[in-house]
């Protein structure tokens, strides 16, 4: 005879929920995989300890969705930390476990990771970091992936980065600039590397605007008096401004000499920002939000893709990378027709995963994160 009601471990096996007492997880858990696996083959995998914060503005369902999805490609002992301060009914803390379905080859073995999902409400909370701590795997390496607007400081988000050598953040959710600079105090504070999904997702439009400037056109009209312009989609401008940090870190630009200018036709928005280059030349970068009605001349770019188009016009040469239609781009330069290519279309699970893996921590973020933090400061126009 079991210790555990049969269904439990069937639910349990099935990858649902199972509700466990907050003091007892780890030992119901160790039971739990003890049971199944005396029903059918089955194995534990786990390369990371994955500590998953889930807040006001966050859908739990669509998190947990996120991590099942993610366990095929980088199984993890998971650890969702769900608050709902507005939830007066039910306990202060309440947990859960399940299996997440890894691979089952050949039939014969399941393998399976585990995910434990502690609930909060009201000062629940506080109870997060320690269990957090508790409960993490040891030998593995721990990331912290940020499911809501990014984090500012505060001591939840101190404690829990203490555990974490990776923090994964989603600036494509941003709609208020003041976020930037809060992450970027965060990062300088934090020994965890910072992996950004909205960095990610800008990786095909810098390589396609970057790669404008290769042979036979050459970088000088990147090193010319001009202007570029930056379409971003409205409510999405910290990627128009983490794009601008990219080409001021690449390019050697100043910080801005002035403070940015606000202008507007009714549906655009538009701030201005003036540098200078190596050399002594100037350029003048516009950030404006694109048109959000059917009338408008730009695409609404889809999901938090954030960039929309950038141009660089250098006084009779222009060039430019826009989106278009079916997730592709047009590519426009002088010394050939415009052509289309397609752009990347990686979903958020696949950007999660790409986030934990070597490539996911580029050395590039951090410059471009603090200069678009300065012009965050230099701003007197913030959202």
């Amino acid at each position: 005879m079991t210790g555990i009601d049969s269904g439990r471990i069937e639910r349990f096996s099935r990858g649902e929920p199972v509700e466990v007492e907050v003091a007892a997880i780890e030992r119901e858990l160790s039971a739990l995989w003890r049971e199944a696996a005396q029903a059918r083959p089955i194995s534990r995998a786990a390369l990371w300890n994955l500590i998953v914060y889930v807040g006001r503005s966050a859908s739990l369902v669509e998190a947990k969705d996120l991590v099942g999805a993610m366990a095929s490609f980088v199984p993890a002992r998971v650890i969702v930390l769900s608050y709902d301060g507005h939830e007066a009914s039910g306990p202060e803390l309440g947990a859960t476990v399940e299996s997440n379905v890894v691979s089952t080859p050949g039939g014969a073995r399941t393998i399976s990771s585990e995910e434990i999902t502690l609930t909060a409400r009201g000062a629940g909370v506080e109870h997060f970091a320690p269990l957090a701590r508790a409960l993490t795997a040891p030998g593995l390496p721990t990331a912290l992936l940020w499911i809501d607007d990014p984090p500012a400081r505060g001591r939840l988000m101190r404690q829990l980065l203490m555990l974490s050598g990776r923090l994964v953040v989603d600036t494509g959710v941003v709609s208020g600039d003041g976020d930037l600079a809060s992450l970027h105090q965060l990062a300088g504070l934090a020994q965890a590397r910072v992996a950004d999904l909205g960095w990610l997702r800008l990786e095909s439009f810098r390589l396609l605007f970057a790669g404008l400037f290769d042979p036979p056109v050459g970088g000088a009209p990147l090193r010319a008096p001009g202007r570029i312009t930056i379409h971003h989609q409205a409510r999405r401008a910290a990627s128009a401004l983490l794009f601008v940090g990219w080409l001021a870190c690449q390019l050697g630009w100043t910080r801005p000499e002035a403070r940015d200018s606000r202008s507007g036709d009714g549906r655009h928005e538009a701030r201005r920002f003036r540098f200078s280059m190596p050399g002594g030349a100037r350029m003048e970068v516009d950030l404006v939000a694109a048109p959000t009605t059917d009338g408008g001349t730009l695409p609404e770019a889809a999901g938090t893709a954030g960039v929309v188009a950038v141009e660089l016009d250098t006084g009779g040469a222009g060039f430019a990378v826009r989106r278009t239609a079916g997730n592709r781009a047009e590519l426009c330069l002088p010394v050939a027709p415009p052509r289309s290519v397609k752009l990347d279309s990686r979903s958020r699970m696949e950007l999660c995963v790409e986030a934990l893996r070597p490539r996911g921590h580029d050395p590039l973020f951090a410059g471009a994160l603090a200069f678009a933090a300065d012009l965050v400061a230099a701003s007197e126009w913030t959202r």
